[in-house]
């Protein structure tokens, strides 16, 4: 595997593409590996949640100027497009893991380094500030209820962007400083990239309740 160059942890989509590879890290492997059936002609991709998230990463990626800077972020490109032609490749999705974990032990020891420019000057809240943000949006999201989250895209869309984009400028969330507020910050993402999650949702509220 190629070594991580320290301007991969700047790439403006990183902390984004590691919450969604921390999402599929959560999942069992029959999951992971699961495609969808797409022997019907109207089938549409992505059909599973892998496969939703490989798709989602692929967009991410393909939308930086730096991938091909980077031989890591390269490397990690070919690994989800070998995975967007089918998600039942355990190794790939380990090869993916190990690159992303490589990726986050830069971006933990080394605090000075911002995600991107604009993270560093998106006002950045106390402890305290970013719970009460979570709780907030916790009660607004049990007061739409998940029947209607999980069924309304420009509600669920509503809520999750402001839930997850302000988290999301923080940079001083990590996994080892503070890894229930990033578990929350991994489900908020989720549920932005896939309103019809349910567990995702629930999942979400109940991390935010332990805060």
């Amino acid at each position: 595997m190629q070594k991580v160059p320290d301007s991969t942890v700047q790439n403006g989509n990183a902390a984004k593409v590691l919450a969604l590879i921390q999402a599929a890290r959560a999942m069992d492997i029959v999951e992971l590996c699961k495609r969808g059936d797409y022997n019907q002609p109207s089938a549409r991709y992505p059909q599973t949640k892998s496969e939703r998230i490989v798709d989602e990463l692929l967009s991410l990626m393909l939308q930086d100027s730096t991938v091909e800077l980077d031989p890591a972020l390269d490397e990690m490109l070919s690994i989800l497009s070998s995975l967007d032609k089918g998600v039942d490749k355990p190794k790939d999705w380990q090869a993916l893991f190990a690159i992303a974990d490589e990726i986050e032990t830069r971006k933990t020891n080394q605090q000075d380094i911002k995600i991107n420019s604009s993270n560093s000057q998106y006002p950045q809240m106390t402890y305290k500030q970013a719970v009460e943000h979570c709780k907030y949006w916790a009660d607004q999201i049990r007061a739409d209820g998940l029947d209607l989250l999980t069924t309304d895209y420009g509600t669920a869309i509503g809520v999750s962007d402001q839930l997850v984009y302000p988290l999301e400028m923080q940079t001083w969330i990590n996994s080892q400083e503070y890894p229930l507020l990033y578990k929350v910050c991994v489900y908020a993402v989720t549920v932005d990239n896939d309103h019809t999650d349910r567990e995702s949702w629930e999942k979400l509220l109940e991390l935010i309740d332990k805060l």
